[in-house]
């Protein structure tokens, strides 16, 4: 008999039975906790975990960690932030491309510096990059790797303030219509990463006009803090590609629903169910269910 099935057959009943918890079975009703609150706490924290770094190399006090949800690795040091396919070793020559930002200098657009190398500290799934005239951090989430910057008082100079970003790597940069985010795209023209949600505040929450410009090196983000209250928080995010789907048929009320579908082809990864209620499919306004295919790229 394989008891190592029987195993992991029992697991998911022992978290998930709220009827044995209510019943006093089980660390639910032992500890006095609501079932719910007990298995959304272990859930969520197990979910967040997944999205801390990890130290990789404590001579280079370099950390890395995955991202499921975007599909991305990132591996950050005091030379910046590098990304990959998260399936891929960040170390590995071969793997299918990477992308490399790294704030390098700071000031304003038409009388920036160039920065020393930062203190690095990291925990859980924040890493901090001291730069000393400003901080930057990273923040791994479902969401993907938020990127700021905290400024804490205004560089000598007139103008918008410039944060630089040196970009390598085998990836593109295609800033889009606005200045306000961008894409990062390979050799094909395909999306690999999205640069996104640029947003900047002042002390008192005031939202200031920040927008993203091409530089000798890569890009940069140009920040007009006219009668700004010090600190300065600049924030944008790095993603994956947003996944698209249509149901090629107008009005048909396409993703009025969605959800996890689980595991329709046991393949291991999980599926999705889409729904398109006023769908035609030979009766008018039949409706229709769309199941689209998980895989270890999304």
């Amino acid at each position: 008999m394989n008891h190592s099935a029987l195993i992991w057959l029992a697991l998911p009943s022992l978290l998930i039975s709220p009827a044995a918890a209510q019943q006093g079975r089980g660390p639910t009703a032992q500890h006095g906790l609501e079932p719910s609150g007990w298995f959304g706490e272990v859930s969520d924290r197990i979910a967040r975990d997944e999205y801390h770094y990890s130290p990789v190399d404590s001579a280079a006090d370099t950390w890395s960690a995955p991202s499921r949800a975007q599909d991305l690795r990132s591996r950050v040091s005091a030379k910046g932030i590098e990304l990959t396919p998260r399936t891929a070793d960040v170390s590995d020559p071969s793997a299918q491309w990477k992308l490399t930002l790294a704030t390098t200098r700071f000031g304003r657009v038409d009388s920036s510096f160039e920065l020393a190398a930062a203190n690095v500290t990291a925990a859980d799934e924040r890493v901090e990059l001291a730069h000393g005239p400003l901080s930057e951090w990273f923040v791994n989430d479902k969401r993907g790797i938020d990127q700021g910057w905290t400024i804490p008082r205004p560089p000598a100079g007139a103008g918008p303030v410039w944060i630089g970003l040196e970009v390598d790597g085998d990836l593109c940069l295609r800033i889009d219509t606005g200045a306000r985010s961008a894409t990062f795209v390979d050799a094909d023209g395909a999306t690999r990463v999205r640069y996104t949600g640029l947003m900047a505040f002042d002390a008192t929450g005031r939202e200031l006009v920040a927008w993203l410009a091409p530089s000798p090196n890569g890009v940069g983000i140009a920040v007009d803090d006219t009668n700004a209250k010090y600190p300065l928080t600049i924030d944008p995010l790095l993603s994956g590609p947003a996944w698209t789907a249509e149901s090629d048929q107008a009005d048909a009320y396409f993703g009025i629903a969605a959800a996890t579908a689980g595991d329709v082809n046991g393949d291991g990864f999980s599926d999705v169910i889409v729904g398109a209620d006023a769908y035609d499919n030979g009766e008018t306004d039949e409706g229709r269910a769309f199941v689209y295919l998980g895989s270890a790229t999304g």
